[in-house]
């Protein structure tokens, strides 16, 4: 009788979990293939959420090696923060993404080209850039360019965070880290993030 009383204070605990998370996270309600890595999925999410707000199915992919471009003037406003009216276990759980070593690395330019065939947005290389029949003609108006970071995840791959540096001229541009969510076997969805340096 004992051990029926604690696994349901046990139930009941780890439902109000749940229920504190939805709270604060939103969650996808799409089926995610079996076939796709968590990567994959992360950075699918990451680009339908630049496509949603409004900026260009196409820019160019760059990598530590390559510069974003000089800009005119950047306020930097620090790291990521967790607001304190998170639940403990969903700030728990988001730490550890944020502490995950991958997270300080260049995300996998073929996992990233992949993930964006999908959806039909537009990635190309640094030294392509001009050369690419999508490039506009104009040196002005070069297309806009992208760095991100590999994915840091969670223990059990349902919080995910990311870095994103976007470059979109003179005094355009920003950084932040994005922090992704998931149900086991649902897609991923963006559902926070924090600028780190705007331009």
């Amino acid at each position: 009788m004992a051990r029926l009383r604690l696994l349901s204070v046990a139930v009941a605990v780890l439902s109000a979990c749940t229920a504190s998370w939805n709270a604060v996270v939103r969650y996808s309600d799409e089926p995610a293939p079996s076939d796709e890595s968590a990567a994959a999925e992360v950075y699918r999410a990451v680009l339908l959420t630049l496509i949603k707000d409004g900026w260009p199915r196409m820019a160019v992919l760059t990598d530590s090696t390559a510069s974003l471009g000089s800009f005119a003037a950047v306020t930097t406003l620090g790291q990521p923060r967790l607001p304190g009216d998170w639940p403990d276990t969903l700030k728990r759980e988001v730490r550890a993404a944020l502490q995950d070593p991958q997270l300080a690395h260049v995300g996998d330019r073929t996992v990233i080209l992949q993930a964006a065939m999908g959806i039909r947005f537009h990635l190309i290389a640094p030294t392509d850039s001009l050369a690419s029949p999508h490039a506009p003609s104009s040196r002005l108006q070069l297309p806009p360019r992208l760095q991100l970071s590999a994915p840091g995840f969670n223990a059990d791959t349902t919080i995910a965070a990311i870095h994103l540096d976007y470059w979109c001229g003179l005094l355009c541009g920003h950084g932040a880290t994005l922090l992704l969510a998931r149900r086991p076997g649902f897609r991923w969805r963006v559902w926070n993030y924090e600028v780190h340096w705007v331009s």
